[in-house]
């Protein structure tokens, strides 16, 4: 019986991340899309966004690794 359950999606993820970006909340929003990256993986979205996120946070060689991964 999968009554009461959720189903969490990458997009809603994604939000979640971008949405701890907007707050200037870097590391939580990395440590978000790296959950989205594990779940996901076949996702080019989920990557591109991770990269955002290390651009971010000023971590260039992974943004840069991130990036072309997607």
């Amino acid at each position: 019986n999968n009554e009461g359950l959720y189903k969490i999606e990458e997009d809603d993820i994604n939000d979640l991340g971008y949405h701890l970006l907007d707050k200037k909340q870097l590391k939580s929003a990395n440590t978000i899309f790296e959950i989205n990256v594990d779940m996901f993986p076949e996702s080019w979205n989920v990557y591109d966004s991770y990269a955002e996120s290390f651009l971010m946070l000023k971590d260039i060689e992974n943004a840069k690794k991130y990036y072309l991964k997607s």
